[in-house]
């Protein structure tokens, strides 16, 4: 069996810590980083035209070529929303320079992300479903979602985005995807319960060929799979032979980003009932550790997808702190 192909979301996934505002010092160190470990595809962040975005929320051409020029290996992949404004020049100003798109995908409604795809096939860009929040969903829904997706796709990418997959439904979602796609799988795990190794290794072994890691882990709320522990996992040795030579740069805190603190109990807390993480982030910015616990505590197993859904929970005064 060949080895997966490990993929780097350090700068996309650990945007969420920051808000993308990583320098180009931080990009070079990232990205440097991880090739030197041994990640076959470097996923840089969104690209998007609206003005304002951060860098790495961007990628405004001029940076993609600057980029290129410095690495002209590499394999660059990028995450596109499928909603995003004026896709076709968003796409067509940066094609020269990426290899692949990456294309979310929410499973409620699979449409938009099949139109951002036929302006990739159109530019010829080749492109990945990444299938968003599966614990949201039935094993029926799953396969309905992947059979409604155009098939012109280079990978379908399972991701397990509230970090509340357990290790045993694994072969259950691969096997939804594959009934109506015979293509690659890939992927993306979160650690909010400790499973990400655990998960990974269950994909490997139930026929996925990619998988996703960051750099120390980092990235929204539970974390995501260590990058040194997915090239462990694909059986890649690069890491160990340059150990040495990038252990000063790996660290959270060269990277723009902080270590993780307190707050990793409460993204264990959403897991388990499957919360989106970006809520739980905004409430603990907003109304600390324990008043976010105890909210948490309070909440069953649900697949919300509307913030509103949460107000239940909530008592009213502590829910006009909360600014959405």
């Amino acid at each position: 069996m060949q080895a997966p192909v490990v993929l780097d979301v350090t700068l996309r996934d650990g945007g969420y810590l920051n808000n993308w505002n990583f320098n180009e010092q931080q990009i070079e160190t990232a990205i440097h980083s991880a090739e030197t470990m041994g990640a076959d595809i470097i996923e840089i962040g969104y690209l998007d035209d609206k003005p304002g975005l951060p860098i790495t929320a961007s990628w405004p051409p001029e940076l993609l070529n600057r980029l290129r020029k410095k690495r002209r290996n590499i394999i660059i992949a990028a995450m596109v929303r499928p909603f995003v404004e004026r896709a076709v020049s968003v796409l067509s100003s940066r094609k020269e320079f990426i290899d692949l798109a990456r294309i979310p995908v929410d499973l409620r409604n699979t449409e938009p992300a099949n139109r951002l795809s036929e302006i990739c096939d159109t530019l010829e860009i080749p492109y990945t479903f990444n299938l968003t929040s599966v614990t949201c969903y039935h094993l029926r829904e799953i396969e309905k979602a992947a059979g409604s997706l155009r098939k012109s796709a280079r990978i379908f990418y399972i991701a397990d985005s509230r970090g509340a997959l357990l290790t045993e439904a694994v072969a259950g979602v691969v096997g939804a995807i594959k009934e109506h796609w015979a293509g690659p799988v890939g992927y993306h795990a979160h650690n909010n319960l400790g499973l990400a190794i655990k998960n990974t290794e269950e994909a490997i072994n139930c026929g996925c060929s990619f998988i996703d890691g960051s750099i120390c882990g980092i990235g929204l709320g539970g974390r995501n799979l260590n990058l040194k522990d997915a090239l462990r996992i694909a059986g890649k040795q690069s890491y160990a032979t340059h150990e040495d030579d990038i252990a000063s740069e790996i660290c959270e805190e060269n990277l723009g980003v902080n270590p993780p603190a307190d707050e990793m109990s409460l993204f264990t807390l959403s897991g388990e009932r499957n919360i989106k993480m970006e809520w739980v982030q905004l409430m603990y910015e907003q109304l600390g550790l324990n008043a976010t616990a105890q909210i948490l505590q309070n909440i069953p197993y649900s697949n919300m997808f509307d913030y509103l859904e949460l107000k239940p929970y909530i008592d009213n005064q502590t829910w006009q702190k909360i600014r959405w």
